[in-house]
């Protein structure tokens, strides 16, 4: 049976994580405004170049178009690709 000690302490419990989370957030903007103003933010990363990939006419594994022959005698990669494929 559900007493009225149970339901004041649940509602405590969701008081108690509603504040932690309201604080954490205030603290967090407080540290990303004192950074802007002190001219501490960091850079941004450089984004990835994306390249096209060709599978290989040998083996089936995907390349990047103008990488370097891996020294198989077989190796398709030793002259440079024009055009990639239309294959799958």
């Amino acid at each position: 049976m559900v007493g009225i000690g149970k339901i004041v302490v649940t509602l405590l419990l969701i008081a108690g994580v509603w504040y932690g989370f309201k604080l954490l957030t205030r603290m967090g903007e407080r540290r990303e405004r004192m950074r802007q103003q002190e001219g501490n933010v960091s850079p941004r990363k450089p984004s990835r170049v994306i390249e096209d990939l060709r599978s290989c006419d040998r083996c089936g594994a995907y390349v990047s178009i103008g990488s370097r022959a891996c020294g198989r005698t077989d190796c398709p990669l030793a002259t440079p690709f024009a055009k990639p494929s239309g294959k799958p």
